[in-house]
C-alpha cells in the first residue's frame, strides 16, 4: 500500500511540474507516460485486481469441495494473469518513456 501511494504521488507531481514548465519534447513525453501510467497501470489495479481481490477474500473455503475451489481459482488466475501482463508491459514502456524524458532534458 505505501509503494502504491508512493507512486501515485511521485507520478502526479511529476505531471504538476510538467504542465508547470515551458513545453518541449521531453516535457509532453513526461506528461504522456504519467497519464498512461495513471490509466494503464493504477487504472488496471483498481478496476480489475482490487475486485479481484475482494472476490476471492470472499470465497469460505470450507464450505465447498474440490473442484468448486479448482473452478474459482482457474476464472480468476486466467484474469488476474492477463491484466497483470498488461499492466506490466504499461508499467515497462512508462519507464522507458521517463527515462528517455530525462534523458532529453538533461542532454
Amino acid at each position: 500500500m505505501i509503494v502504491w501511494v508512493g507512486s501515485m504521488i511521485s507520478v502526479i507531481s511529476t505531471l504538476i511540474v510538467s504542465l508547470m514548465g515551458p513545453y518541449s519534447v521531453d516535457t509532453v513525453l513526461a506528461i504522456i507516460a504519467g497519464f498512461v501510467y495513471l490509466l494503464g497501470v493504477q487504472g488496471l489495479t483498481i478496476l480489475v485486481h482490487l475486485p479481484l481481490n475482494r472476490r476471492i477474500e470472499t470465497v469460505n473455503v470450507g464450505e465447498r469441495d474440490a473442484s468448486a475451489l479448482r473452478e474459482e481459482r482457474l476464472l480468476s488466475e486466467v484474469r488476474w494473469i492477463r491484466f497483470n501482463w498488461i499492466r506490466t508491459v504499461i508499467g515497462l514502456g512508462v519507464t522507458v518513456a521517463f527515462t528517455v524524458a530525462l534523458s532529453l532534458k538533461s542532454s
